[in-house]
């Protein structure tokens, strides 16, 4: 069944819609019925006592981890570790990212200079659960019960096999797994273990000790949920070439960066972003960091059953104002960015799909058209909106008020490639089907008086 659980309602623009009703099916198993009785037979010959089980191999110690005390500005790779203060006593492994990579240094002794694997992981931007919204904002998740049919049944334990499968896919690439051995330094891959491109490793044998710089490029760093990033995990732990460990949590480490770490170009508007997309997952990979990632129900409104990834060109420049640069910051929702000096001034919700924008009366004006179901009654609502930016960095909406009416049957928007007219023409909801109802158009046209887009309505040119 679902279980309710308080939460949060989304966000006041997703809960215009009402929710339709998600069957939550199940999974059971009827008691199985009484075995036969056995025959009577001779008694048989006592068994020898079974063999005891070997216990379960313990989890190998991890070698201590920790953030390295000092981080060079351009640390020579040869080996020596003196440039990155005190380490922990031999053996030890200390971790140190920047916005240009980052640095791994180690200080091994036994079975750890012969072969090492280091595991080094972000937080995985957390997934939404299964289930859906109620109108109410009460969210209901999905579960498989135990009192449906065979053939439901089935159908839920594919629908949470198919969502894990989806989840383990989804967290495996916030971790990336490094083999440090006398072949240098390698990753795991689809294809075993594999040199690391762009990767500088150098080793000094000291007595009974090795020591080793590492230093890796962004593209060996794993994705990213933070922004500005934080939060790493570190484990090292010694053992053979051929046989990956089976790290367990308690092996692993969560380190704290000594200070925000913003992969650039366009650190803030990145932080902007994540604020935004709060309730979708958010990433992205500190080689492409103006790639964004965000996981979510196709329905954003219902919630679900199945996630869908969807990438965007987080910022797309468009025109300057004076010294002001604007342009689209993409989400699942688009947003106006406006930069003075190349520092983010603010981020503005255009509501719709952006249709253009024009310079005009001293500010560009960015133009979004809407078009969404209206649950439960089937109809179409349709909607403009108009957000001006003026030099000073300011935003305003001049619009002039929207036509209230109950949706339409259907409907097309259109606009000028000037924007002075845009609008929808279309046929009205009446709730009834009717051959006869009247096609009706909305229009606003820009009054370059008023400084604003006035409203009208007329029949089309030739329907009656």
């Amino acid at each position: 069944m679902m279980k309710r659980k308080n939460m949060l309602a989304p966000r006041s623009l997703l809960l215009l819609a009402g929710a339709t009703t998600l069957v939550a099916l199940g999974a059971s198993c009827g008691a199985a019925p009484p075995p036969p009785p056995r025959p009577t037979a001779a008694p048989s010959k006592p068994k020898p006592a079974p063999i005891a089980e070997a216990a379960a191999e313990e989890p190998k110690p991890a070698i201590p981890v920790a953030w390295v005390e000092t981080t060079p500005e351009s640390p020579v790779i040869d080996g020596e570790l003196g440039e990155w203060g005190t380490i922990e006593a031999s053996p030890s492994v200390g971790l140190s990212v920047t916005k240009d990579g980052a640095h791994i240094v180690t200080d091994l002794v036994g079975d750890a200079k012969n072969g090492l694997w280091i595991e080094l992981s972000t937080p995985a931007a957390e997934l939404r659960p299964l289930g859906e919204w109620s109108r109410d904002g009460t969210f209901y998740e999905f579960n498989c019960t135990d009192n449906l049919e065979p053939e439901a049944a089935a159908k839920c334990k594919a629908t949470l096999e198919r969502h894990a499968a989806f989840a383990a896919k989804h967290a495996a690439r916030f971790t990336r797994l490094f083999r440090l051995d006398e072949k240098g330094l390698r990753w795991r891959g689809d294809g075993g273990l594999l040199p690391v491109p762009g990767a500088v490793v150098a080793s000094k044998v000291k007595g009974d000790r090795v020591t080793t710089e590492i230093k890796l490029p962004l593209s060996a760093l794993p994705r990213i949920s933070e922004a500005p990033a934080m939060t790493f995990s570190l484990a090292a732990v010694a053992g053979p070439a051929d046989k990956a460990p089976a790290l367990q949590p308690e092996q692993r480490s969560d380190l704290s960066a000594p200070a925000d770490i913003d992969f650039e170009p366009m650190g803030e508007l990145r932080a902007a972003a994540r604020m935004h997309a709060l309730r979708e997952a958010f990433s992205y990979h500190p080689a492409q960091p103006n790639l964004v990632e965000l996981v979510d129900f196709p329905d954003r409104v219902h919630g679900g059953t199945s996630l869908e990834p969807t990438e965007q060109v987080l910022w797309e420049p468009l025109t300057k104002l004076g010294d002001l640069e604007l342009g689209y910051v993409h989400l699942l929702d688009t947003y106006i960015g406006i930069f003075k000096a190349k520092k983010l001034v603010d981020t503005v919700l255009l509501v719709g799909e952006p249709k253009g924008f024009v310079e005009r009366n001293k500010s560009v004006h960015f133009f979004g058209y809407d078009e969404h179901a209206m649950d439960p009654i089937g109809a179409i609502s349709s909607s403009w909106s108009v957000l001006a930016v003026d030099a000073a960095g300011d935003t305003s909406e001049p619009l002039e008020a929207d036509f209230l009416t109950s949706g339409w049957s259907s409907v097309d928007a259109f606009h000028e490639k000037s924007f002075d007219r845009f609008g929808m023409r279309g046929v009205p909801y009446s709730g009834e089907e009717s051959e006869s109802a009247s096609p009706l158009e909305l229009l606003w046209t820009w009054n370059k008086k008023t400084g604003q887009y006035v409203p009208s309505r007329r029949t089309p040119r030739g329907k009656r």
